[in-house]
């Protein structure tokens, strides 16, 4: 996902290296989702926590571990990763989609409208937060 900082950057880039920058961005986008769905998450819970125990403040990491949990339906350590990923950068919607998405699951409906919101701010076009909103906004 482009972020406003992403869009800044381009900004700063001649169009030819853009195009390129946005290919291998998207190719990685694919590949990563692609990786996820095949992953048997149950195995790579544990994994997640030692990395992070490692370290803490790795926000991707944080943000990872958030969208694992939700596949596995924990949904408490869901919020919990996703809530220090956007606290050790804000500006991460993916993890603010995840955040608002464990929310609901915990019954946390006003925590998870905030999450969606912000989630948007950063990140407007977003398909799946416009569809979370949408659905329990």
């Amino acid at each position: 996902m482009f972020t406003r900082r992403d869009v800044d950057e381009a900004a700063q880039r001649p169009p030819r290296q853009l195009e390129i920058a946005d290919l291998r961005r998207l190719e990685a986008d694919v590949e990563e989702r692609f990786v996820l769905a095949r992953i048997p998450f149950h195995r790579l819970s544990p994994r997640l926590d030692h990395a992070l125990a490692l370290d803490p403040a790795n926000a991707k990491g944080l943000e990872t571990a958030g969208l694992v949990y939700l596949r596995l339906g924990d949904w408490t350590r869901a919020r919990e990763s996703s809530r220090r990923a956007v606290e050790t950068e804000p500006d991460r919607a993916d993890a603010w989609n995840n955040l608002g998405v464990a929310s609901i699951e915990c019954g946390s409906r006003e925590q998870a409208l905030e999450a969606f919101r912000r989630g948007l701010e950063i990140a407007p076009e977003d398909p799946r937060l416009r569809a979370n909103w949408k659905r329990y906004g």
